[in-house]
């Protein structure tokens, strides 16, 4: 996750998800790297991706309308909301057998507006070069959890092989 905001900030996460079955959180590992990044590291939630789970390791936000969705009850990484203006950013994901990669990127990437999924033509553009695919599906999250959606996410996926580490890059806009 590289963190929610105003202006030109925005967020990714991202949920590593099996076929036929989520891998244990055991399976996963991810590592963060960059300068001044925050204190918070990585942390895994094993199959906890679902309605009202904390998004971020340093913040409060919930994620929402996930139920339904291709992520609902995926493992997935929570990191540093912090970490959303570190320009060399980068967090190495890699999972013990093949998998599908999902990496959720906030609509307001690109070109600052929540009305239409991110612009990957003006920020982000390692996500196409590395091969993701927009799946056409979207949650969303609970910024105040307090009930209401204030941001959406779109959902990308990559397919990755067993013991590769997969380094994601920064957000970069």
């Amino acid at each position: 996750i590289w963190g929610s905001g105003t202006g030109s900030e925005a967020t990714i996460t991202f949920t590593v998800d099996a076929s036929g079955g989520d891998i244990p959180a055991q399976f996963i590992s991810a590592d963060k790297a960059g300068t001044g990044i925050a204190p918070e590291l990585p942390v895994i939630v094993a199959g906890g991706l679902v309605d009202t789970a904390v998004v971020y390791a340093d913040r409060d936000h919930r994620w929402a309308t996930v139920a339904g969705s291709i992520v609902e009850g995926s493992s997935y990484v929570q990191v540093a909301n912090d970490d959303k203006g570190v320009a060399d950013y980068t967090l190495t994901v890699e999972a013990d057998q093949e998998t599908e990669l999902y990496l959720l990127i906030d609509w307001r990437v690109g070109d600052d507006t929540n009305t239409e999924g991110p612009d990957l033509t003006l920020a982000m553009q390692w996500v196409d070069t590395m091969g993701f695919v927009d799946t056409g599906a979207a949650i969303g999250i609970d910024e105040g959890n307090d009930g209401t959606v204030n941001q959406q996410f779109q959902i990308y996926s990559l397919a990755i092989d067993a013991n590769e580490p997969i380094t994601l890059l920064e957000q970069n806009n």
